[in-house]
């Protein structure tokens, strides 16, 4: 897949610019493509926290309300 740089036919400084931004290119993507993956690990995280609190409140309230339907 990877060619010497003698085998294009065009000329070389034109080649390493062409290369260059590539690489620039996929720099970038895969910057943007990390930062997307980071926000939605956090956002995971944020709504997983969020379940076990309620999660956490249901239970609270279950355990009033059987307490309360014991003593009536």
């Amino acid at each position: 897949m990877t060619k010497l740089i003698d085998e294009y036919k065009s000329p070389q400084h034109k080649v390493l610019a062409m290369l260059h931004l590539g690489r620039e290119k996929l720099r970038v993507e895969y910057k943007t493509v990390r930062e997307e993956l980071r926000a939605s690990e956090n956002q995971v995280r944020a709504v997983e926290a969020s379940r076990e609190t309620w999660r956490a409140r249901a239970k609270v309230a279950e355990e009033e309300l059987r307490r309360f339907e014991k003593k009536s």
